[in-house]
Order: C-alpha cells, then structure tokens, then sequence
C-alpha cells in the first residue's frame, strides 16, 4: 500500500496538477487536496489498514505539491474546527486509572520513549554530522507523542481490540506527560548537551 501510494498514486497526482493548471483550475486545488486525501483514507480502509495512515500519505504527497502553502492557508480553519471534535471525542473514552501498575507501566514506557528518542536523533544525529547541539536539540523537541498515536489507538476501540480502552489510556497519558515534560527537556538543553557528549565516542563526535 505504502509503494502503490507514494509511486503510482503519487505519479498520478502530479499528472493530474498539471491536467488542473492547464486548464486553469487552480483555485479548486484545495478541493483537489481534501479529496486526494479523503480518497486515501477510504483505500486504506478498503484494505483493512488504518483510514488515518492513507490521510497521513495523502497529506504527505499533497505537501510536495508547490501548491502546499496554498492549501495549508486554506484549509488552516477546517483543522482548528474539527481538531475540537477530534479531542473531544478522544477525551469521552478516557477512563483515569486507578491502578498503581498502569502508572509504573506508563512511567517505563515514557522512559523508553525518551532514550529511544535521544538514541534515533541525537545518537545518529551526530553520526550523520550533525552538530552535538543541535542534535541534542532535536532530540528534546521530539519528544512529544502527537495526536496521530491518539488516532492509532482509537481505531483499536473501533474494531474491538482485547484491552483497547488500556491501549486508548495508556495512549492520553502518554501524550499528556510527554507534553508537559518536553518545555524543562529544551530548556535545559545546553546542559543535557554535555552529558550526552560525554557518553558518546570520540570518533562519533569528530
């Protein structure tokens, strides 16, 4: 699904744009994107996988196109207005834990989250030839679980997954502790900086 989207679909697209420019169709072009996008949704859906990573490809495909800023522009209100219900609905499924275990287990998960982030973006940043800074730097704005993890894990209450409501939690807290922590992680940046450069070989830093 992924190489038929980004090869064949994608190809199509961008021979459809210049079937619109020609024609002089380019103020219909953000209708084209929600469409292209919705489109991808409903195939992956068809396919059995998740309506959200075909609107994640669609949107990626779209934001190559040099018509992005446009649409982006464009459609900015629709987010804000349907990200409400999106949050909304989210929230309703939140059942706050109780038990001491799923806290300990949330801990460990946030835990591994973060050296996972600081190991894929500061570890390999720099052996990429990134500066120790910036990597680290990069690392620390990452840390945030977004809101597509939210939609992963509401799809396993849509298809009745065994421990969906623990999954959907785990998910909100998650994205909660990782928000709140990441603004002390950049602030203190500079210092976590040193630490991490200290582990790291010297041929990594050269």
């Amino acid at each position: 699904f992924l190489v038929v989207s980004i090869f064949v679909i994608g190809r199509f697209s961008r021979y459809l744009m210049r079937l619109i420019e020609r024609f002089d169709y380019e103020k219909h072009i953000t209708m084209y994107a929600l469409g292209f996008g919705l489109g991808l949704a409903y195939l992956a859906s068809f396919f059995g996988l998740s309506a959200a990573i075909g609107a994640f490809l669609g949107g990626f495909l779209v934001a190559e196109l040099k018509h992005a800023g446009k649409i982006r522009k464009e459609l900015h209100s629709f987010r804000e207005f349907f990200s409400v219900f999106f949050f909304v609905s989210i929230g309703l499924h939140f059942v706050p834990p109780s038990d001491i275990t799923f806290l300990l287990l949330g801990a460990l998960v946030l835990v591994a989250g973060l050296a996972g982030r600081f190991i894929a973006y500061g570890f390999f940043g720099m052996l990429v030839g990134l500066k120790p800074r910036f990597s680290v730097y990069l690392s620390n704005v990452m840390i945030p679980i977004g809101e597509f993890s939210l939609i992963i894990a509401g799809v396993a209450i849509v298809l009745g997954v065994p421990h969906a409501q623990d999954i959907i939690n785990m998910a909100i807290f998650l994205t909660i502790a990782s928000a709140f922590i990441t603004p002390y992680f950049i602030h203190y940046s500079d210092r976590s900086t040193k630490f991490w450069s200290r582990l790291f070989p010297r041929f990594v830093k050269s």
